[in-house]
């Protein structure tokens, strides 16, 4: 139910701004939409009261409060013969107390300052354009229409969320959202027009110098009162409205002229009445006795004497009496408490606030927000390389660290896989980077966090004139910064224009810590060492080998030597199939096989060694395997070789995931993993490109005892839970201070 009820939530509080369009528009041609909203609302009201009374929350004052609104429909319903429009009166007045009762004990992790931010916007938006294209203008002195205007409700809907948008706004890092917020709310100022959006405005303003000049109190006080001062007088200057009015509203000549001394209260109420001598009246009728129960009337647009006639007296107390019960426990602060008691107040002067269900299901949302966390820090990831369906272990770091950021920050992500095709990588390029820039122009995040610098920091960084206080995050990881060929110095290049912009890189290795400091000029305290998202241990780790062997279907008697990487160049795997050709021609190792476990653009390089050495028989090729399969073919081996020879091999996972499955690990002494390997105590090294040091290498670790055997796996497994991903990712979080 809870379920639903989020998403029944959002939908009412989107739909709110909708409803008072289709009111405002019934007003132009005569029809009244008003009951839309209200049967909408009550569906609200009997959802959350079930919601409240099934989770067990005041059932004793839930059960009181029922009673007392069916005694005064049945007061109602005795007292009139028009009895629906008093009751929907009624109805829209006590759902109010429930409504502040619920949003007290619910949380909504949608429903929040953004959410309501981007309501306020849309609302905002409306009444500007309406300004500047002089849509939907008033027509009559007395029948007037226009969009989101009509019964005075937009003021005090504006009053209230006005505040809360520009304080989130405020706290946001997007220059154009700032801009666009503050441009909307100034010209809804100026055209809505009402004190009650004039008197919200100062309050914020206020609310704003007051913590800007903490320590400085003297200085908040003159801004204030001067600015205060400026927005109160000008609009009641004659000169001020008459010059407003004949810019902003056009009446036809047949009507009757407006005084402009009083032409804000004219404006926004759909009937003039001398609401003071009605309420005389209303005193004074014989029938006044009627007050202890219900009464028919007139509203008079002030909010206190609009319920005490709608309830009678005595209800009206009762009535108290239940809101103050509610209120006695519900827990409001800062900004949203100050808001509350800004409406309160206004509503003892002004009508539409507590008695309309558009305005006070906004206030009672107040109580939600008050107890929500601050909202985490977000942050936009931008790859070049995500895995895929199709290419599983293309960029799995990236993902990982997509995984452990998401359990602390709110992290969006735009990526793009693995493309072959030229056309398509254009295309999937253009994406990334047209979709970087879009989003970091429209959308706030404290942090913009880049994979493979050279290659995805384009869009991100056409949009940091607009960020404001953005960070941006680099993590280089290989020949990114680090040239493997003479079409690598490119990727140098344009990573030198970029890293010297960052707020922090991330490097998966000291080696590639000392790389960026060097070469690159970066500050040795603006360079985070993680391990490429470290290692997933309950993904990797020990699986007996005949279990291993069984999934892959291979046979069990025989002992296999393999490589598990991409099939790229310099990647090893050439050495890889020389040292096996030499070991294939000794009778002695007949017993064993060798796998080759990847994809790559090389792979018919592959398979033309495997040829020319005639060692089909062989060689078992696996290209076509789930992420989750990989710890059973490192299980399923007796000896992993990691041969790569690139200079940009920043750390080299694989070793590690092979050290986690307790799988005898020989590397190569290329830099990358010569970060985590100590040759012959938690693995063997040989001479990068030398494939007759590789065999030699293989044959002792071959010949070794079960004792050195075990004694190596056990220092491997060590170095591994070094590099867990648990323990990795309090490094990372560090990066986003």
């Amino acid at each position: 139910m809870k379920k639903f009820i989020d998403n029944f939530i959002l939908v009412y509080f989107i739909f709110i701004p909708i409803v008072y369009l289709f009111i405002s528009f019934g007003i132009k041609i005569q029809v009244d939409f008003s009951p839309l909203g209200f049967v909408l609302t009550s569906i609200f009201f009997i959802l959350i009261y079930i919601y409240l009374f099934m989770n067990n929350v005041k059932r004793k004052l839930l059960i009181g409060y029922l009673i007392f609104m069916i005694l005064a429909i049945i007061s109602t319903v005795f007292n009139y013969m028009n009895t629906i429009p008093n009751i929907v009166n009624i109805l829209t007045i006590l759902y109010f107390p429930i409504m502040i009762l619920f949003f007290t004990n619910y949380d909504n992790k949608y429903f929040n300052r953004k959410f309501l931010a981007y309501i306020y916007l849309f609302l905002a938006t409306i009444l500007t354009v309406c300004f500047f294209a002089k849509i939907n203008l008033p027509t009559s002195r007395l029948n007037f229409v226009g969009i989101f205007y009509g019964n005075n409700i937009i003021s005090p809907m504006i009053a209230l969320l006005m505040p809360l948008a520009l304080n989130y706004i405020y706290k946001t890092n997007n220059i154009i959202m700032k801009l666009i917020f503050v441009f909307v709310s100034v010209m809804t100022v100026i055209f809505v027009g009402t004190k009650t959006v004039y008197a919200a405005s100062i309050v914020y303003v206020a609310y704003c110098l007051f913590f800007y000049f903490k320590k400085k109190p003297h200085i908040a006080l003159i801004i204030a009162t001067f600015s205060s001062a400026a927005v109160i007088i000008l609009p009641v200057i004659p000169k001020y409205q008459e010059y407003r009015t004949q810019k902003m509203f056009s009446f036809k000549e047949e009507d009757q002229p407006i005084k402009f001394d009083n032409f804000d209260r004219v404006f926004f109420n759909f009937k003039i009445k001398g609401s003071r001598v009605e309420l005389n009246t209303l005193m004074n009728r014989r029938d006044r006795y009627r007050l202890i129960f219900s009464n028919d009337y007139n509203k008079v647009n002030i909010d206190l004497v609009d319920i005490l006639l709608t309830l009678g007296v005595v209800s009206f107390i009762i009535y108290l009496g239940f809101l103050g019960a509610i209120l006695y426990r519900a827990k409001i602060k800062g900004l949203y408490k100050l808001l509350l008691a800004m409406m309160f107040f206004a509503g003892l002067f002004q009508g539409n606030i507590f008695t309309n269900y558009l305005v006070y299901t906004f206030i009672a949302s107040l109580f939600m927000l008050t107890r929500q966390k601050d909202e985490k820090k977000r942050i936009l990831l931008i790859s070049n390389m995500y895995p895929s369906k199709k290419n599983q272990g293309y960029g799995i770091f990236v993902e990982n660290t997509y995984d452990a950021l998401s359990e602390k920050y709110d992290v969006d992500k735009i990526t793009i896989g693995k493309h072959n095709n030229i056309i398509s990588k254009l295309f999937a390029y253009m994406y990334l980077h047209g979709a970087s820039l879009l989003r970091l122009m429209f959308v706030s995040y404290d942090f913009v966090y880049i994979h493979f610098v050279s290659h995805s920091s384009l869009g991100a960084f056409l949009a940091k004139p607009f960020t404001g206080k953005t960070k941006y995050v680099i993590n280089v990881h290989g020949n990114d910064i680090v040239a493997d060929t003479k079409k690598d110095e490119k990727n140098v290049r344009i990573a030198h224009k970029y890293l010297k912009k960052a707020n922090q890189v991330i490097v998966p290795s000291k080696y590639y810590a000392d790389v960026v400091i060097k070469e690159y000029g970066v500050k040795k305290t603006d360079v985070t060492i993680y391990p490429s998202g470290g290692i997933d241990l309950e993904l990797f780790h020990n699986i007996d080998k005949n279990e291993a062997k069984e999934h892959f279907k291979l046979d069990k008697k025989t002992n296999y030597i393999g490589y598990i990487s991409r099939l790229e160049k310099d990647k090893g795997y050439d050495t890889f199939i020389e040292a096996m050709n030499v070991l294939a021609q000794d009778k002695k190792y007949n017993k064993y096989k060798f796998i080759i476990a990847g994809f790559g653009s090389e792979k018919n390089i592959l398979d033309q060694l495997i040829k020319k050495y005639k060692l089909q028989d062989r060689i078992v090729i696996l290209d076509s395997f789930e992420r989750e399969e990989i710890p059973y073919l490192y299980n399923a081996l007796d000896i992993f070789v990691f041969p790569t020879r690139r200079k940009s091999e920043s750390l080299g996972l694989v070793g590690l995931e092979a050290m986690a499955c307790e799988t005898l690990v020989v590397s190569s002494d290329a830099k990358g993993p010569m970060s985590y390997v100590d040759n012959k105590k938690n693995a063997y090294v040989f001479k990068q490109d030398d494939y007759n040091d590789l065999v030699n290498v293989i044959e002792k670790v071959i010949s070794l005892d079960n004792k050195d055997i075990e004694k190596i796996k056990k220092n491997a497994l060590k170095t591994a839970e070094e590099y867990d991903a648990n323990n990795m990712n309090s490094v990372l979080y560090k990066a986003f201070r």
